[in-house]
């Protein structure tokens, strides 16, 4: 263990300095000089037997591999959006799902449709609350009008049937006598 005097006063290395292009060493053997296999050392002897040189160093580094003396290069930035663009238009799909439930059918095919349009520019996300809305909203507007047909149908066959027009004359009478 060091102490504290000898960490202080221990030199701090410095970069190497690249002088001329030195191609990285290579640890894979090139296909046209093979290299032997290193011999085992014996266990028991002091001395290991000859150790296995490296091989020649290759003319150009591997892809990949760092040159000595220099950092890595950072990885590149992940995809951002620009600052103020991000989901700007958002609004537009969540008011359209809202408007759509809470039965502003028109309201929500209306944000809808500008709100799928904003998404698919990349100006916008939630894309399926968009969605969601168009759909609820043509529902309500196709409901609405199954409705308003299905009414005036009743009403125009209410009109000509007396039994009909005696029936809600008759409810109307009682009506007004509890107003009374």
């Amino acid at each position: 263990m060091s102490t504290p005097d000898e960490r202080e006063n221990a030199p701090e290395p410095t970069p190497a300095e690249p002088t001329a292009y030195q191609p990285a060493p290579s640890t894979e053997p090139t296909p046209a000089e093979p290299t032997a296999p290193a011999a085992p050392a014996a266990a028991s002897s002091p001395q290991a037997g000859p150790q296995a040189t490296p091989p020649p160093a290759q003319p150009y580094a591997q892809p990949g591999a760092q040159q000595p003396g220099y950092a890595a290069a950072p990885p590149p930035p992940a995809y951002q959006r620009p600052p103020g663009q991000a989901g700007a238009k958002t609004w537009m799909n969540i008011t359209s799902f809202v408007t759509s439930i809470l039965g502003l059918g028109l309201v929500g095919v209306i944000f809808g449709h500008l709100g799928v349009s904003a998404s698919n520019r990349g100006e916008a996300e939630l894309k399926g609350l968009g969605i969601a809305g168009l759909i609820i909203g043509y529902l309500q507007i196709v409901l609405g009008i199954i409705a308003i047909v299905i009414g005036i149908t009743l009403f125009v066959s209410c009109a000509n049937d007396p039994q009909c027009v005696d029936f809600w004359t008759q409810l109307d009478q009682e009506i007004n006598a509890l107003a009374a």
